[in-house]
């Protein structure tokens, strides 16, 4: 990969050109690009935080609360899960009907009883990816959408 940067005082707004004949490397730097921009609103202790999607490990739902955890805190989240996904980068996918992990922040798979994963954190949380979930994780493992 050839990378070519101009700095240009002119210039008002960060422009970034990409030429590639790989549709999906293309798709993969754009998110990536996006990603380090793209912050979500959350809470701790009463005050306000944006926080990268890529600082984020997974998200829980427990008593209709949302929260997202990063590797020092636990945040608030005034959206549920399903706006989540609406919002969400293509690293982050459903596990349950109360998680959403970060699969850049995972450390492992583990095979559990019943058909199940168990996706072990890089801060070693460990979040059950049930078998309802189990093959679209696989597929995107394996570069599917």
């Amino acid at each position: 990969m050839k990378i070519i940067h101009k700095n240009d005082q002119l210039v008002k707004e960060t422009e970034i050109h990409i030429y590639s004949n790989n549709t999906d490397e293309i798709e993969l730097i754009t998110n990536s690009l996006h990603n380090l921009e793209n912050k979500l609103d959350c809470y701790h202790e009463k005050t306000h935080f944006k926080i990268r999607w890529s600082e984020i490990l997974y998200f829980d739902s427990a008593n209709k609360k949302t929260f997202a955890y990063t590797k020092d805190n636990i945040y608030d989240v005034e959206i549920k899960l399903y706006q989540i996904e609406d919002l969400m980068p293509t690293q982050f996918i459903r596990c349950s009907k109360s998680n959403i992990i970060n699969l850049s922040q995972v450390k492992k798979f583990n095979t559990t009883f019943g058909s199940r994963l168990e996706a072990v954190m890089i801060n070693n949380e460990k979040i059950i990816v049930n078998r309802f979930y189990v093959e679209m994780l696989k597929i995107k493992l394996n570069g599917g959408k």
